[in-house]
């Protein structure tokens, strides 16, 4: 083993042992179709391992996050072992990459390109919410975004990064991870002031953090905009519901008081 052989990559994620070197400069790059090869000894991360081809920047799980990143560090015909933590305990893969999609340089990439993948990232983001993965659907419309912003599509950016942006409030909702979701409303809500579901999320967000009287504004605010909406009166139906339990729970308190 060399020093050389060795490289500790994406903050700690895995480390890499270089088996067999490589041949040319050039790695795969987000969005690359890649053929290889992986062993894995430990029988409990088999079934986690993603399947060969595999394109660069779509996973779903931390193993296939690990066998991504790595990939983005090899060359053609390289073989690695890649050592990484899995559940707490020490883990290693064996990867070979036996061919890939070779692609320009993001730098080169076209607007119409960065733009297609951004919708790409949306729709695989989308697919993974479904299945109620919301820390890999979380990530990937991350990616989404950036690939949005980067492709100076003004239009597109009008259109689609408010409505990227609630859907990652949606995961934060479902994680309970309100003030974060908060964030993303507020974000998806300064093109358009008067969006439904942006305010709608954020009523909902606000009353489960008790903070009744912005829940309010947000949850009236959205039924002037749909008056019949169902999910908008039920919330404020939920609302008054709180507010009824609390005024309560503060007379009980004050009647107490009075009577010591």
């Amino acid at each position: 083993m060399t020093l050389e052989g060795n490289q500790q990559s994406n903050e700690r994620l895995f480390m890499k042992h270089i088996e067999k070197s490589g041949i040319g400069y050039e790695r795969p790059l987000e969005t690359s179709v890649c053929n290889f090869v992986c062993d894995a000894t430990n029988c409990d991360i088999i079934e986690l391992l993603p399947t060969s081809p595999h394109q660069v920047g779509r996973y779903a799980n931390h193993i296939e996050e690990v066998i991504d990143k790595a990939l983005e560090t090899m060359h053609l015909n390289e073989v690695s072992t890649i050592s990484f933590q899995f559940n707490g305990e020490d883990t290693s893969v064996k990867l070979e990459l036996n061919n890939f999609e070779t692609l320009p340089p993001t730098y080169e990439w076209s607007q119409e390109y960065m733009l297609e993948t951004s919708l790409e990232l949306k729709e695989y983001a989308k697919v993974l919410f479904q299945k109620s993965n919301y820390k890999y659907a979380v990530a990937h419309y991350q990616r989404s975004i950036h690939w949005l912003v980067m492709s100076e599509d003004e239009k597109a950016k009008m259109n689609e990064k408010p409505v990227l942006y609630l859907n990652i409030a949606a995961c934060m909702i479902k994680g309970e991870k309100y003030e974060k979701a908060i964030k993303c409303c507020n974000v998806a809500l300064e093109s358009n002031p008067n969006q439904l579901k942006g305010l709608f999320r954020r009523g909902q967000c606000y009353l489960k953090l008790n903070d009744f009287e912005n829940a309010a504004t947000d949850l009236k605010a959205a039924l002037s905009l749909e008056p019949a909406n169902i999910s908008v009166k039920k919330e404020l139906s939920f609302l008054q519901k709180r507010i009824d339990e609390e005024n309560s729970k503060s007379a009980k308190a004050m009647a107490k008081y009075f009577q010591m």
